[in-house]
């Protein structure tokens, strides 16, 4: 996609980035998960919330960046047909 929407490389490079941190934030829950006990609750609340709250503005940012850029993409969902 960037290279046929140059103009997309600031947000395909956000976005990237973000995903670097959902990585992180699943693989410390995960973490916090396996090594919980009663104290562990308290973390698993905080990170699951941080998690939650990242995906939700991830999903908002990427959906408002390239929904546009996709459904004028042809052979894409809600894109024109491939010539």
């Amino acid at each position: 996609m960037g290279a046929a929407h140059p103009g997309l490389k600031p947000v395909l490079n956000q976005l990237h980035d973000e995903h670097e941190v959902v990585a992180a934030l699943i693989r410390r829950l995960e973490e916090v998960l396996e090594a919980s006990g009663d104290e562990g609750a308290t973390h698993v609340e905080v990170v699951s919330h941080t998690l939650a709250d990242q995906l939700l503005s991830h999903l908002s940012y990427e959906e408002s960046q390239l929904v546009a850029v996709l459904d004028s993409t042809p052979g894409q969902p809600g894109g024109p047909p491939r010539p």
